[in-house]
């Protein structure tokens, strides 16, 4: 009697204390991405963070006086879509165990330059000061102006991998698929060239002074007017433009 009396004793001991550990969990949810490592999650928080920035407007008050500031605040959806676009998940964890190197907890947060400060915002694109455009809708970032002037497919070609801007160095040219996403028969612009003359670009805030761009192909370019793929000889240049991407 008293070893039954002793088990059952023990039984409900353990119940509870099972109980209490369940109580106390809390679910954690980590960025997981296959293959991925500490570092690269790290790099990807930092980048993600300056891209996510917007200027906010704060007021303070007392008895007497006001005043107000403006600060940064990251954009959390902004900063989610920026992870995802860079292979990461989001991963519940609510057992405790200890997190894995890809499974780093996101609660730091991490003072970024103004140099990636919001400029400006079109529909889905957004203009930072460091001279990129983030497509929101394609993931892909933009150089905020093409090189300015005539330039052959070659001459292109160099240009977009030589390109270092906001901090990035792994511009190249765009596909014909990824000018594609640029054109939009519901905003017409000028051509710089020929004031009287319009082309179908998405937004004002990437700069195009002309009407044709060279694609990651030689020999082909993609036109704004038609919005098509063209067949143009390498060596041409005239009207022609380089517009790195990445």
């Amino acid at each position: 009697m008293k070893s039954n009396l002793t088990c059952v004793m023990s039984l409900s001991l353990l119940i509870i204390w099972m109980l209490g550990c369940a109580s106390q969990q809390k679910t954690e949810w980590f960025w997981v991405k296959p293959g991925g490592t500490s570092d690269a999650l790290n790099k990807d928080k930092y980048t993600c963070a300056q891209e996510s920035q917007q200027r906010v407007s704060k007021s303070q008050h007392d008895g007497y006086t006001g005043s107000s500031e403006s600060v940064d605040k990251t954009n959390v959806d902004l900063y989610n879509l920026c992870m995802q676009a860079r292979g990461w998940v989001l991963e519940a964890d609510a057992y405790g165990f200890e997190p894995k190197a890809t499974r780093l907890l996101e609660t730091e947060k991490k003072k970024v330059s103004n140099k990636s400060r919001i400029i400006a915002t079109d529909d889905r694109f957004i203009a930072y000061e460091n001279g990129t455009v983030q497509d929101t809708s394609s993931k892909l970032m933009w150089a905020a102006r093409d090189n300015g002037s005539d330039i052959n497919w070659k001459g292109a070609k160099k240009y977009c991998e030589d390109f270092s801007c906001g901090g990035y160095t792994d511009w190249r040219m765009p596909t014909a698929k990824e000018l594609m996403t640029l054109y939009d028969v519901d905003q017409s612009i000028p051509i710089p060239r020929f004031p009287r003359k319009n082309m179908m670009f998405a937004t004002k805030l990437i700069g195009i002074t002309t009407e044709s761009c060279w694609t990651n192909l030689s020999g082909k370019d993609f036109n704004f007017i038609t919005g098509k793929e063209q067949n143009f000889l390498s060596g041409f240049s005239i009207a022609h433009r380089a517009l790195p991407v990445r």
